[in-house]
C-alpha cells in the first residue's frame, strides 16, 4: 500500500492468485456492461439485453474477457491510477500521509500512541516520500497479511483499478457515443452516467486505500501490544541456578 503495485501483484501465502487477479472477473462484469449499455444506445435495431449477456458470458471461460481486461487495465500505470484517485501529483499514495494525517483521524489509536511506538522522526514526518516509505517498511508489509489490512487492500485495488478502466471508458465510449448514438439527448445522459461512475469509483479507491492504511496501523499497534503483554523469557542461567539449588535441597 505504502509503495506502487507491489502488495497487490505478489501472491500471499496460501493463495494461488493474488489480489488483482481475484479482482478481474469482477472487473469483467462492470466493463461487459458498461459495453452493453453502450451498444443497446448506439444500435438502430439493439439486440435483446439477454442475447448480449449470453454473448459475453462466453467469453468467460474462454479466458478473452480476462484477456480484455488485462489489457485494458494495463494501459494507464499504477502511479496514474493513483493520481487519478488521490490526485497528488509527487507522492500520490495514503502512506505519505499515514502519521501526519490519518493517524489523527481513527478512534481506535491516538496520533501520541502512533509516534511514541513507531517513532517516525521529525524528519521523516516532513518528507512524505519518507513518510511513505517508513510506513511501508515498518507497517504495511509486517500487517498485510493479517484479513482485516488484506481486505482492504484487495478493496483498494478492485476500486482503484475500476475508477481507472471508467476513465479509460469516459473518455473511449463518451467520444464515440457522440458520433453513433443517434438521440443527443440520449448521449448526454450517458455521457454523464460515465462521468458519475468515474467519480464514484474513484470516491470509493480513495476510502479504500485511506482504510488500509489505518487498518494496517491498527493490527501493528494489536501487535505491539501483544508483544508487550508477553511474559519476559527467563534467562538460561538462571533457570540452571534454580534447578541446582532444588536437586541441592532434596539431597539435605
Amino acid at each position: 500500500m505504502g509503495k506502487q503495485d507491489k502488495s497487490g501483484d505478489a501472491e500471499k501465502p496460501g493463495e494461488s492468485k493474488s489480489l488483482n487477479e481475484q479482482n478481474w472477473p469482477g472487473l469483467l462484469a462492470i466493463t461487459a456492461l458498461n459495453l452493453i449499455v453502450f451498444a443497446v444506445l448506439a444500435a438502430t435495431d439493439p439486440k435483446p439485453y439477454s442475447e448480449l449477456a449470453k454473448a459475453w458470458g462466453f467469453l468467460l471461460p474462454a479466458g478473452v474477457g480476462l484477456a480484455m481486461i488485462r489489457v485494458i487495465n494495463g494501459l494507464i500505470s499504477g502511479s496514474t491510477k493513483n493520481r487519478l484517485v488521490f490526485t497528488e501529483l509527487k507522492i500520490p499514495l495514503p502512506g505519505s500521509q499515514a502519521y501526519t494525517v490519518y493517524a489523527k483521524k481513527d478512534w481506535r489509536y491516538t496520533e501520541a500512541e502512533v509516534l511514541e511506538i513507531f517513532h517516525p522522526g521529525a524528519a521523516t514526518l516532513a518528507d512524505p516520500r519518507m513518510q511513505n516509505a517508513h510506513f511501508y517498511k515498518n507497517i504495511f508489509l509486517p500487517m498485510q497479511n493479517t484479513p482485516a489490512v488484506q481486505q482492504a487492500e484487495r478493496n483498494f485495488l478492485f476500486t482503484r483499478d475500476y475508477a481507472a478502466i471508467s476513465f479509460v471508458m469516459l473518455v473511449s465510449l463518451g467520444l464515440a457515443g457522440y458520433f453513433v448514438i443517434t438521440a443527443e439527448h440520449n448521449w448526454v445522459f450517458y455521457g454523464l452516467g460515465l462521468i458519475v461512475q468515474f467519480l464514484l469509483a474513484r470516491t470509493a479507491a480513495r476510502n479504500y486505500g485511506i482504510e488500509t492504511v489505518t487498518d494496517s496501523i491498527a493490527q501493528a499497534m494489536k501487535a505491539n501490544e501483544h508483544e508487550s503483554a508477553a511474559p519476559a523469557a527467563v534467562p538460561i542461567d538462571t533457570l540452571a541456578g534454580a534447578t541446582r539449588w532444588l536437586v541441592s535441597v532434596e539431597r539435605q
